[in-house]
């Protein structure tokens, strides 16, 4: 649960600074990055299944 909650911290953080830099345009690039990385953290704590790279 740790390595998630790091996470989810310092995406936060991290990009609420370039959503806000970029007046807000930011959050097109933002929000799928915050997807990915949840799914991944997800897959890295809660399962045992290897990550494909397909």
């Amino acid at each position: 649960m740790i390595p998630m909650t790091v996470c989810g911290l310092v995406s936060a953080i991290v990009l609420t600074v370039f959503v806000v830099v970029t007046l807000g345009f930011g959050i097109i690039v933002v929000v799928p990055l915050i997807i990915v990385t949840y799914y991944t953290s997800y897959r890295d704590v809660w399962t045992d299944q290897p990550l494909s790279a397909a």
